[in-house]
């Protein structure tokens, strides 16, 4: 009686074959996925930021609803001052306050202003605006995603001056296919690169 089994050829050939699919899906698998986590990340601090702003204004009153460095005081901050180094060297110097929260999360406010909130998500190791560099305006006692009111043409169509004002798109829709394919996306119809 012959018993049948498969040849060392035939196995190697299998291992190959399933090594290349492997190969081709796991750095995309690993992008989405990266994807998905910044925008978490992203839609998690700006409810941070808006219960932050609430307490703000509760406690400081009218004082608070245009200066951004209050929230500071109800957001879990590890650290502060001209120690703490922006992924971008433009965001850094003696025109911002830096802090860093818990999450790793650097936050650089704008002195001149204290309106202007850029973020860099996964503290110093990031550096490209739109992926790992954001921006949160403070107005009238509101906290808005850059681009709020500003990133829509007249045809609904993405405009965005810098990949900052993919924040609001970023929260609004939930990718930053903007970094892929900005010229094609529409705020009603056309919201992924797929």
């Amino acid at each position: 009686m012959i018993k049948k089994a498969f040849t060392l050829a035939e196995v190697l050939l299998v291992i190959a074959i399933i090594g290349t699919v492997a190969a081709l899906t796991i750095p995309n698998l690993m992008d989405n996925y990266s994807e998905d986590y910044t925008v978490t990340q992203l839609r998690k601090l700006k409810n941070e930021f808006d219960t932050a702003q609430q307490k703000a204004i509760l406690k400081y009153g009218d004082d608070s609803k245009n200066n951004a460095t209050y929230l500071m005081e109800f957001l879990d901050v590890t650290a502060n001052g001209s120690d703490i180094k922006f992924p971008l060297s433009t965001y850094n110097g003696t025109s911002y306050d830096k802090y860093e929260l818990k999450d790793g999360t650097i936050v650089s406010i704008y002195k001149n202003t204290n309106k202007i909130i850029r973020i860099a998500l996964d503290g110093i190791k990031g550096n490209t605006i739109g992926k790992h560099i954001f921006q949160f305006n403070l107005s009238d006692g509101k906290i808005n995603p850059l681009g709020f009111n500003a990133d829509k043409n007249a045809d609904n169509s993405l405009n965005l001056t810098t990949n900052l004002y993919g924040t609001n798109w970023a929260i609004s829709i939930g990718n930053l296919d903007y970094l892929k394919c900005k010229s094609s996306l529409n705020w009603v119809n056309k919201t992924s690169c797929d």
